[in-house]
């Protein structure tokens, strides 16, 4: 039987998570966050590298939906989704003095940046709904960050979300509603720049589901008895349980730059 998932190799996906500091003014971090990155995208090597460069905030807009089937709160962060033509030219940004510039006074102006952020390029893979949707309609992306235990391995860790995300994507109520399912997952292409370059801490261990539904939006959905229980009984049942590691979001999309 042909895979439902395809791989995405023209590209190079690269993610940046910013946990806030529960005391932190989120408004005044985002706006923050926001015009750091801003200063990224303007840069020579930025407008010369980047093809694509996404803020995305958490929102609350599911969490009581999600809390009332037992799983965590999520925390308060910022990601920054950046797209490249390969690895190189991601070693490129990373090796830049500009952007070191830049990452360095983001650690004093960006609440909490650099203690707790952690970033990859990811290896990506993808199922399509069936729900349309053109460039003027509406539509939510969800998040689900998972961070992967120290005793369980990366690999088997991945199998499992793979597997919910089969499950899920099995359900015709959700998959008529879906545009995209896309797995990220890390690797270690970029790490020695992270670590040397920018001086940020070498990046935990993570997995990341990526959700895009049509309207009704993702927090509609999660009223649905279909969706709960498979919330339930796949997301936190189980041997392993996912939803204990996880912030699972719906998230505020601002576009930067799109060249693709």
């Amino acid at each position: 039987m042909k895979s439902a998932w395809a791989a995405r190799k023209d590209i190079c996906d690269f993610i940046a998570i910013h946990p806030l500091p529960a005391d932190a003014n989120k408004d005044e971090a985002v706006a923050k966050h926001r015009a750091f990155i801003e200063e990224v995208v303007r840069t020579p090597i930025g407008r010369n590298r980047f093809l694509k460069f996404v803020q995305y905030v958490q929102t609350d807009a599911a969490t009581s939906a999600i809390t009332a089937l037992g799983v965590p709160a999520p925390r308060k962060m910022i990601m920054s989704h950046i797209v490249v033509e390969d690895p190189e030219h991601m070693r490129e940004v990373l090796c830049d003095s500009d952007i070191r510039f830049l990452v360095n006074k983001a650690k004093i102006t960006v609440p909490g940046y650099g203690q707790q952020s952690t970033m990859s390029t990811l290896d990506t893979v993808s199922q399509r709904g069936s729900a349309t949707t053109t460039a003027e309609d509406n539509y939510q992306t969800a998040f689900a960050v998972f961070r992967i235990p120290n005793d369980v391995p990366s690999q088997l860790f991945e199998q499992k979300i793979r597997s919910f995300a089969d499950v899920v994507m099995g359900s015709s109520f959700v998959r008529e509603r879906t545009l995209d399912y896309t797995l990220w997952s890390q690797n270690s292409a970029v790490v020695s720049e992270v670590t040397n370059h920018i001086a940020l801490p070498a990046p935990e261990r993570f997995a990341i589901i990526k959700y895009e539904a049509s309207t009704p939006p993702a927090v509609t959905m999660m009223g649905s008895t279909e969706v709960q229980d498979l919330v339930v009984n796949e997301l936190m049942g189980g041997e392993g349980p996912l939803g204990p590691t996880g912030d699972i979001f719906v998230a505020e999309k601002s576009v930067i730059l799109e060249k693709i």
